[in-house]
């Protein structure tokens, strides 16, 4: 059949159908040339293969159009055209450009099974009316959706896209790309998805940003796999935000984003998490099976000025993978560790609170100079009582200090000179002197000469450092 034949059967005002089985259209199918601009019949095509370039651009479609396993050789052009009853286009093969730009369909979409093999230009479509299904729908070239809107559901499941998937600034109802494949970057860049987002069991093997995007209804990324980084950046969601299960294997830029229902990320973090800046109700990092790991061995956790009402985690997994925002300065990471033992604490684990507290003063000792004097502070503290929270290391830090100094006063015990008589000094006499010039404990039956004063000053000092770090560590609790 030629095309113009074609055109003319579309062209005329009838109520019965055109209807094509296993035909072949030779020549460019150009509605404008005809001056075609509205469609009245309805199209049943199956297994129609068009030769030349379908253009149907700006036409009015009234009737519903069904075109099944059909193949577009010349491309497809339909920028501007409106759909008034249900469109499908199942099956369809487009070996160059298809171009959708503008185009309405207000009463359905769909395009199960199609396949463009050329790029596919959606740009500022409408869909409207009844579901739109690109339900395995195979994206060879890049797709185009910037400014698309959806106000009826959208189905993308396993939908393949070979190279850039383009969403920017669309606008959805309810999404789902559950099962999709993306090869190329993509880009959700100030989208609005105003019922569910499902992305569950997707792939992407290169960057993908949803930057700015805002999610009014639940949105499930469980199982997600991003091969490349992550961006969320800016994000706005008003429930539930779901990662479990997900695996980003580089990193995943949170920050800056507001969550007001829970923020789930009982995933697997490879390489970097930054959540500085997030606001947001509950953050969870813990998995349904306690045996999975959120982070891997060289992850890093960005927290700086991050805000929650509850943060779910457990400190095993934190630990040592706290990031500084400047690596040379790790002063923006002291509220981090704060607002942690804050969490621990309110929760009843006052254990994993501790630890939070000595892994920040660890960090603190090691970036101080030896010749900084609060180092050697820092030193004794952590050495002496763990800062203030291992109360059996302190016991034991007293008693060595005892004993070293009884062992001194028992070498030099020349200069213990008895305070009546002219006995020398035991081993015991010495051990005894020693604690009691520890804890201050008054009047001794010994007292120092010569050189030892120094020696007993510099204990009794070490014995007033003891009973201020004694003090802390028994309120260590309450802190």
């Amino acid at each position: 059949m030629s095309a113009a034949s074609l055109l003319t059967e579309m062209g005329r005002d009838s109520n019965t159908p055109v209807r094509l089985r296993h035909a072949l259209v030779a020549g460019s199918l150009d509605g404008a040339s005809a001056g075609l601009d509205t469609v009245r019949r309805p199209l049943d095509l199956e297994d129609v293969r068009f030769t030349g370039e379908v253009a149907l651009r700006q036409v009015a479609f009234l009737a519903p159009v069904r075109v099944h396993g059909s193949a577009f050789e010349g491309g497809l052009s339909l920028q501007g055209a409106s759909f008034h009853e249900p469109a499908g286009f199942q099956a369809i093969i487009v070996d160059r450009q298809a171009n959708l730009r503008g185009a309405a369909f207000l009463a359905g979409a769909d395009f199960t099974d199609g396949e463009f093999r050329g790029v596919g230009s959606l740009i500022e479509t409408r869909f409207e009316g009844g579901e739109s299904s690109f339900r395995r729908v195979r994206f060879r070239s890049g797709a185009y959706f910037e400014g698309a809107r959806f106000g009826v559901p959208a189905d993308f499941s396993s939908a393949t896209f070979g190279d850039v998937a383009s969403f920017k600034e669309t606008e959805w109802s309810d999404a789902s790309f559950a099962g999709a494949r993306f090869w190329g970057r993509v880009l959700f860049w100030e989208s609005v998805f105003a019922g569910t987002a499902r992305f569950d069991k997707a792939r992407a093997e290169r960057q993908v940003s949803f930057d700015r995007a805002r999610f009014e209804g639940p949105a499930s990324f469980q199982e997600f796999i991003f091969a490349d980084p992550a961006g969320f950046s800016g994000v706005r969601a008003l429930e539930e935000v779901g990662f479990a299960g997900a695996y980003f294997r580089k990193d995943a830029d949170f920050r800056g984003g507001t969550f007001s229902g829970e923020l789930n990320l009982a995933g697997r973090v490879q390489q970097g998490l930054d959540l500085r800046r997030v606001r947001g109700s509950t953050v969870t990092f813990l998995a349904a099976d306690p045996a999975q790991v959120t982070f891997g061995d060289s992850a890093a956790l960005y927290l700086q000025e991050a805000r929650w009402d509850e943060l779910r985690f457990r400190w095993d997994e934190l630990r040592g993978r706290l990031a500084a925002a400047d690596p040379g300065s790790i002063d923006d990471l002291e509220p981090v560790y704060a607002d942690l033992g804050a969490q621990l604490r309110s929760q009843g684990r006052f254990r994993d609170a501790e630890a939070c507290h000595a892994e920040w003063m660890d960090l603190r000792r090691r970036h101080l100079g030896w010749s900084d004097p609060a180092r050697w502070g820092l030193e004794l503290y952590g050495r002496s009582s763990r800062y203030g929270t291992d109360l059996g290391r302190f016991a034991g830090a007293a008693a060595s200090a005892v004993l070293l100094f009884g062992l001194l006063y028992r070498l030099g015990r020349g200069g213990l000179a008895p305070v009546t008589g002219a006995a020398r000094a035991s081993l015991l006499d010495c051990l005894f002197f020693s604690l009691q010039t520890f804890v201050r404990s008054g009047q001794t039956s010994w007292r120092p000469t010569g050189a030892l004063r120094l020696l007993v000053n510099l204990q009794a000092l070490l014995g007033w450092i003891g009973l201020a770090l004694l003090v802390v560590t028994l309120l260590s609790p309450l802190r």
